[in-house]
């Protein structure tokens, strides 16, 4: 097009057009924008404003066809590269949105739009602190924009500066106390330092101060308090506020994943399936929602084998992804360096599985290197990060830039402690950051992904003709793949005397999720047999009183009186442990059965009857007993496991804590230097191996 046909439109009518866009005023907006069309048809800021105003109305082919024709106009124009940026990151097209919003900002280096737009860009890829930084030079640039100081508030939540981010996105309410998406995220900000009355405090603001007329602000509202309520247990409330967001957007993946957490909880894993598939339609983190998906399918909802195993291999079909070229120290006599990857370094199972052997790893042949992935630290975290060689947080950084942490590490075999949980790394270890990748402890399952290439287990845990429903090679413990630490630094007390004479306290203290309607039923027979018993639970979950009325009704019709059961809420540890003095007999759910849990029971001597089962997550139960000598305590099927219960309740000779205590205190699963020595063992011979293929 000739330079000489274009004419670009005048101030008045760009200053309208600005004006009545920052007002978000659609009926002057629409006319001012079909006035630029018909009189400046040809000119570049034409094309940009009419490319912002589809953005605005969420038309993005158009606006993104509109923003091409600007810069074939004009290619130096930095705004159009700025919302081109901004396009393109809503199409999530995030590297591409990157490459824009650089050139917005290398053009317009004074514009704290463009900074603000390459820190959105730089956040969409999870490049939190570079992101952070680029808020903070548009703050310098102009101090009084309030958007720039909700997506700085935003980062720095995600870095785990929650304080920060409280005080960021106060300044944005500050600014624009209508700007509804700022009440959202400083709930959330609020939410993450456990201050929930203010979290529901800023949300029941917003209703009265905020524009709550965009129908996704108010997804965004009641997604938050679907939130909230399912922290602090309130799962009525929780299921109530998710379902109304999904009524606005049926589609919304915060929503839907919400819901699926908490029907896990209100013990309805069918239902909660459905929800978790629904997350990932329109997923921004179709990995992480998939993983969701993939747990709740594989731990909580009945399925053969084979259905687990196919549902596993999907996940790697969600996206081709390269591996990374490695270059590989080929010596099989140096020390080799065994890298652990986990957001559960924390007072965690993985973490209370983890410590005991990994004190005594580091020695003249092996040093290990931590990749946490996890903003929040607690006591066991100190504890766990001086016993590593090196530790790294990588919470705050995009997966190309974990991988690069982790191959400029040298790693010879990284362990993945998470598989499908929360806050895992498959994505990146699909990537094949280290020449030998190994899954343990976090997920009882195939990871489904090819470039795993072992999992650590037993004989008992993954028998050979189970074999074929993993993708990992089995790298078999002689003994148990377990190898628990001690709950505490001081020993517990085992009081025999705490409870009455004259009748027995049953005891679960494992999570509700796992008491399906089968569990409470063989429950509540031998509840019927054992007249002179009471039934004590004891979880977190307890504190929302319809879930405890849902099992009361549940055993109630099952012709167990209400009062026979004895609800006990969270507490520390220490004192989580000595109510285990409350109990005589432990019963294990099924097939979802306790692994910290068993073990701590048996630590204060409690026994515990578990059922056999037939996949690696149903048989934990019965891999601890059976390595504490304990099998007598493995039930066959319900029946048997009825028997069991009852047979323990007469004899108290075999309820002899002490005794159990002993066992499980002198059994491999408290073995850290033994499970440590042939863990080392067996990773020096899979590296040696690995070697001779060259």
């Amino acid at each position: 097009m000739s330079k000489d046909l274009i004419v670009e439109p005048n101030l008045d009518l760009i200053n309208s057009v600005v004006e009545n866009l920052e007002k978000k005023d659609l009926s002057k907006l629409q006319p001012l924008i079909q006035k630029m069309i018909e009189e400046y048809p040809n000119g570049s800021t034409t094309f940009l404003f009419v490319g912002i105003y589809f953005n605005f109305i969420g038309n993005t082919e158009k606006a993104k066809n509109s923003i091409l024709k600007c810069l074939e106009i004009n290619p130096n124009y930095g705004e159009a590269h700025r919302v081109y940026a901004d396009i393109l990151r809503r199409m999530k097209e995030f590297d591409k949105s990157l490459n824009h919003a650089l050139l917005a900002v290398k053009i317009n280096q004074k514009s704290a739009p463009a900074n603000d737009t390459l820190g959105s860009s730089y956040a969409a890829l999870n490049n939190s602190i570079k992101a952070e930084n680029c808020f903070k030079q548009a703050i310098l640039l102009n101090p009084n924009l309030a958007e720039i100081y909700n997506n700085l508030g935003n980062t720095q939540r995600h870095l785990g500066k929650f304080e920060e981010s409280i005080q960021s996105l106060k300044k944005a309410l500050e600014l624009t106390p209508q700007y509804i998406e700022i009440y959202s995220n400083l709930a959330l900000s609020y939410f993450e330092t456990g201050d929930y009355e203010n979290a529901i405090g800023i949300l029941n603001e917003s209703f009265k101060r905020g524009n709550l007329h965009n129908k996704a602000n108010l997804v965004d509202i009641y997604t938050s308090y679907g939130h909230i309520y399912s922290r602090i247990h309130n799962y009525k409330l929780s299921k109530e506020y998710y379902e109304k967001a999904i009524n606005i957007n049926e589609n919304f993946s915060s929503a839907n994943n919400g819901l699926g957490e908490t029907l896990t909880a209100m013990r309805k894993p069918e239902e909660a399936l459905k929800a978790f598939e629904k997350s990932l339609v329109n997923s921004p983190k179709v990995h992480e929602s998939y993983s969701n998906f993939l747990f709740c399918k594989s731990s909580l909802c009945k399925l053969e084998k084979k259905d687990r195993y196919e549902t596993a291999l999907k996940f790697q079909e969600l996206e081709k992804i390269e591996k990374v070229d490695l270059k590989i120290n080929k010596s099989t006599d140096r020390k080799l360096k065994l890298g652990f990857i986990s957001a559960d370094f924390l007072e965690h199972p993985v973490g209370y599985f983890l410590a005991n052997p990994l004190k005594f790893i580091n020695d003249k042949n092996f040093e290990t290197i931590a990749f946490n992935n996890s903003n929040h630290s607690d006591v066991h975290t100190q504890r766990l990060k001086k016993m590593f060689t090196e530790w790294h947080d990588i919470f705050y950084l995009p997966d190309e830039e974990i991988i690069e942490m982790i191959t400029a590490s040298e790693i010879d075999i990284l362990i993945d402690l998470s598989g499908h949980t929360a806050g895992n790394n498959m994505r990146v270890l699909r990537h094949k950051p280290a020449p030998i990748q190994v899954t343990w402890l976090g997920y009882c399952s195939t990871t489904g992904i090819s470039e795993m290439d072992y999992i650590i287990c037993d004989n008992i845990s993954l028998p050979q003709r189970d074999e074929r429903w993993f993708v990992e090679k089995p790298l078999r413990m002689e003994r148990s793949y377990y190898c628990f630490s001690d709950p505490v630094d001081n020993e517990i007390k085992i009081d025999e005397n705490i409870y009455s004479k004259g009748y027995i306290n049953f005891g679960c203290f494992n999570n509700v999720k796992k008491l399906n309607d089968e569990v409470l039923n063989v429950w509540s027979e031998i509840l019927r047999e054992s007249s002179e018993s009471y039934l004590y639970l004891k979880s977190k979950y307890y504190k929302d009183h319809a879930i405890k009325k849902d099992i009361q009704g549940h055993l109630s019709k099952n012709g167990v009186d209400e009062e026979r059961i004895k609800f006990l809420e969270q507490s520390s540890r220490e004192e989580y442990l000595k109510d285990y003095n409350l109990i005589d007999i432990a019963l294990d759910p099924f097939p979802y059965p306790g692994g910290t849990t068993t073990c701590e029971t048996l630590y204060m001597g409690t026994p515990v009857i578990s059922m056999k089962g037939n996949d690696f997550l149903s048989r934990n139960g019965e891999n601890i007993l059976r390595n504490c000598g304990l099998e007598d305590f493995v039930a066959k099927n319900n029946d048997d496991y009825i028997k069991k219960a009852i047979k323990l309740s007469k004899d108290k000779d075999l309820r002899n804590k002490q005794k159990i205590r002993e066992r499980f205190l002198c059994s491999p699963l408290m073995d850290g230097e033994g499970f440590s020595r042939e863990l080392k063992s067996k990773l020096r011979k899979i590296w040696e191996s690995y070697i001779k293929t060259f």
